[in-house]
């Protein structure tokens, strides 16, 4: 099953500025935001009556959770990875790809892939965009349970 994936960048000339973007996105954001977070959430508690809404851990682990998902905007940007396009036929298991029917980029990107997938099949989530779990849960969970039931 595939749920918002791609299948990198083709042209040559479009990965150094994917890379250097995802890089900036993983880098200079998530920092700001940690530091931003933190200050609100003091602000918060002030607010509150001066109670900590979140204990000293779990702010600490937050703040790891955090990096980890800044580090991934560059170890798993499009511009770092190669293009996989001519080995989707090479997968030979059952795909389900979801895209979002507002989503006109990765619903394009799926009905491209789903050609090349010998055993695959499209679903396309109405009046969702790009966060498909989040936009269309109770269908998403019916497409899922339905291909887990019809794939056994």
């Amino acid at each position: 099953m595939a749920i918002r994936i791609h299948p990198c960048t083709e042209q040559e000339e479009t990965v150094a500025p994917q890379d250097f973007r995802d890089r900036l996105h993983g880098s200079i954001p998530w920092v700001d935001l940690i530091n931003a977070t933190s200050e609100e959430i003091k602000v918060v508690e002030a607010a509150l009556g001066g109670g900590a809404i979140r204990d000293p851990e779990a702010s600490a682990r937050l703040a790891a959770q955090r990096r980890e998902i800044a580090r991934s905007f560059v170890d798993w940007s499009l511009g770092a990875q190669r293009p996989l396009w001519d080995r989707l036929h090479e997968i030979t298991v059952p795909v389900l790809w979801i895209a979002g029917e507002n989503d006109a980029k990765f619903r394009g990107l799926a009905g491209r892939a789903v050609s090349q997938i010998p055993h695959a099949s499209l679903a396309i989530a109405p009046a969702a965009g790009h966060r498909v779990p989040w936009e269309a849960e109770e269908w998403l969970a019916e497409r899922v349970a339905g291909f887990f039931s019809s794939a056994a």
